[in-house]
C-alpha cells in the first residue's frame, strides 16, 4: 500500500516518538533479520528494546488485543441497546 507507513498505528507510533522501520520484503508475522537488526541498533545506542510483532501469534499476551477489542464492541453495543 502506498500509504501504509503514513496512517492508522504506523503514523501514530511515530507521533509518539518510535522508531518504525518497514522492510521492503513487505509484511508477514514473522521475526526476519531486518528485526534484529532493528534490535541492535537499539542497543547499540544504550536503549533497551521493546519489539513489538506485527502478529499476536509471536507474543505471548499478543491474543489480549483481540480480547479487549471484543469486550469494547459487546460494551458500546450494549450501551447502544444493539442486540
Amino acid at each position: 500500500d502506498s500509504v501504509y507507513d503514513r496512517v492508522g498505528n504506523i503514523e501514530l507510533s511515530r507521533i509518539l516518538g518510535a522508531d518504525v522501520r518497514l522492510d521492503p520484503a513487505g509484511f508477514d508475522i514473522t521475526i526476519r533479520p531486518s528485526w534484529e537488526r532493528a534490535m541492535d541498533d537499539v542497543r547499540k545506542s544504550g536503549g533497551k528494546p521493546f519489539p513489538i510483532p506485527a502478529g499476536c501469534s509471536e507474543h505471548p499476551l499478543g491474543g489480549l488485543g483481540f480480547v479487549a477489542f471484543a469486550e469494547e464492541v459487546r460494551a458500546q453495543e450494549a450501551q447502544l441497546g444493539v442486540r
